[in-house]
């Protein structure tokens, strides 16, 4: 988990995604103890600016729920590939929520504004297009030449 999010927080595109992302309005003290995004970002700003040597993540990791939303063991090693697709899923899941309790508050306000644009929406769900890309792959026939390789390529979601 630390290796992980450090990794996502020397992103800089992730990062500043991340520390850039809308903020729940109206939370309970327990809701924002809860909230995986507030959290996330609040980590990546003590990362950020910190003067300390070290940093205990515990409320983010009290933040993090498994897919039943329980708490997560610390104890116990998860796969990174997991971690992250159920970050990924919880992030934006999240980002969707406020998205829509934006474009709620914004249509009270702003009638004509219908739909959130896509710097707006981009500021949410930026985790599965920044690892996604072009997978490429050459198939040779036996004895023949790199003019002769057929090439494919496809895109590919690395997160899923």
């Amino acid at each position: 988990m630390n290796s992980l999010l450090q990794l996502l927080y020397l992103d800089s595109e992730v990062r500043s995604a991340v520390l850039e992302a809308p903020v729940a309005l109206h939370q309970t003290p327990q809701q924002s103890a809860d909230d995986v995004v507030l959290q996330l970002q609040r980590l990546f700003q003590q990362l950020a600016f910190a003067q300390c040597k070290a940093l205990t993540p515990t409320a983010w990791v009290h933040s993090y729920k498994d897919m039943d939303g329980q708490p997560v063991n610390v104890l116990v090693q998860q796969d990174a590939q997991e971690f992250l697709t159920i970050l990924c899923d919880m992030y934006e899941k999240n980002i969707k929520a406020r998205s829509e309790q934006e474009l709620r508050a914004a249509a009270a306000n702003h009638p004509q504004k219908q739909k959130l644009s896509k710097e707006e929406l981009r500021k949410g769900f930026f985790l599965h297009t920044a690892f996604a890309g072009m997978l490429s792959w050459m198939v040779f026939k036996e004895g023949g030449s790199l003019r002769d390789a057929d090439v494919r390529e496809t895109p590919e979601d690395f997160i899923n």
